[in-house]
């Protein structure tokens, strides 16, 4: 196979890993990364160890390909790599005082809130300028809550693309 081939091969591997670790293996317990305090650490713990094993392997295999003497070894390290940037990035996407301060609407809420934009004459008085202000607010918080979400998905991408030149540098495949 090409260097190219082998490129895309682990582009999607690479992304079928950040699929199955991110959203078929996400459970209840790694919601508990968006707690107050330090009772984030376990959920998000345990989630980022899901990324360290299957970047872990996906290294490991493509360094055994090319018969590096430490495939496992490298493989770690790249998996610890790759742990360590998704746990950095994802306390700052679900973390209360950070992006995980705004929130996802619904389609209705959407609605409602456009149409409390859109009522003429309720600013006149406080309780419609503070109405004006809050669905004013909501959908600025849900449009950076989509900002958010993409920028942490920009940056696992990122962060796969490093893992492959990593492990194709290390194989000595560029």
């Amino acid at each position: 196979m090409t260097t190219v081939g082998l490129i895309f091969v682990l582009l999607a591997a690479f992304n079928l890993k950040h699929f199955i670790a991110d959203w078929l293996w996400q459970t209840d317990y790694h919601q508990g990364k968006a707690k107050r305090g330090w009772g984030f650490l376990g959920p998000l713990l345990s989630h980022v160890s899901n990324h360290f094993i299957l970047t872990t392997t996906i290294s490991a295999v493509v360094l055994i390909h090319f018969d590096h003497p430490a495939p496992f070894g490298f493989g770690m390290l790249i998996g610890l790599g790759d742990a360590v940037v998704h746990f950095i990035m994802d306390r700052i996407k679900a973390g209360p005082k950070y992006m995980g301060r705004w929130k996802m609407l619904t389609g209705n809420e959407v609605a409602r809130a456009k149409e409390m934009l859109l009522k003429e004459g309720d600013v006149t008085t406080w309780a419609g300028w503070l109405d004006h202000l809050g669905a004013s607010s909501w959908l600025r918080g849900n449009q950076l809550f989509w900002w958010s979400l993409g920028f942490d998905q920009a940056i696992h991408n990122l962060t796969n693309y490093a893992a492959i030149y990593a492990v194709l540098k290390i194989a000595g495949a560029l």
